[in-house]
This record gives structure tokens, sequence and C-alpha cells, in this order.
């Protein structure tokens, strides 16, 4: 049984190419799997956040579309994506803006399996995705 946290020596190298101007970005292991979270973004009121994840091979893709009639205000929004059942290996995790058109965060990490101790290749991926809206 495998339980992998990312408090125990899991590899995690993180390459950050966005500014604060998207907000912050935290990635977490929990067993097998993967939260990415979105928060402190400042954004038009009054929107949806349409969120889409695709993989391709060991690159996973989570796409942030902002939908809607905005405000003529702008809050701050926190969107928290959870992929599950991950099998181990390497992987690439973008966050993208506008429909895959803006690259917002990359990072690369490695879930290893404990009984082989490298990794080994992962299936399709299942997710959610929740939004807060507007955070007064």
């Amino acid at each position: 049984m495998r339980n992998l946290r990312a408090t125990i020596p899991t590899l995690l190298i993180g390459l950050l190419f966005a500014g604060c101007q998207y907000g912050t970005f935290e990635v977490e292991i929990q067993s097998d799997d993967l939260i990415v979270t979105h928060s402190d973004f400042l954004f038009e009121c009054d929107l949806d956040v349409i969120v889409d994840v695709s993989q391709s091979d060991f690159v996973i893709d989570i796409g942030e579309l902002y939908n809607g009639d905005p405000a003529k205000c702008s809050c701050m929004y926190e969107n928290t994506t959870t992929i599950t059942d991950l099998e181990p290996g390497i992987y690439l995790v973008n966050v993208w803006l506008d429909n895959f058109d803006e690259l917002m965060y990359t990072k690369i990490f490695i879930i290893w399996d404990v009984m082989e101790q490298h990794p080994v290749s992962g299936p399709e991926i299942q997710y959610t995705s929740e939004t807060s809206g507007c955070i007064d």
C-alpha cells in the first residue's frame, strides 16, 4: 500500500515562470492525489471559473477560464483542483489562463513507487475542481 506525503522525502522540483500577477500556487501530494491550489488571484468580480484538466503522457495541463459578465470591481479568487489516483511517474503540471493561452505556473514532480523505488508509467487522470468565487 502506497502512502506518499509531501512531508516525506518525495522529490519535488519547482520551476516558477509566473510573477505575483497570477497570485499564489501551492502543489501538494497526498497519497496518490495531487492538489493544486491557486489563491490570491485578483480578477474582475462576478465571473464563473471553468476548469479543464487534460493529460498527454506525463504532462498535466490545468486550464482556468474566467467567464461571464464582469462587474466593475476586482476581487480575490481561490481555486483548488485535485487530480486523483495518479500512478508513480515523473509529471509536469502546467496551469494556464484563458483557455490554455497564457502559462501562469509550471511544476515538475515525481511520485515514486515505494515498492519498486523507481517511477513507472501513469494512466488516465481523474479530477475535481472547486472555486471560492470572490473572497472579501
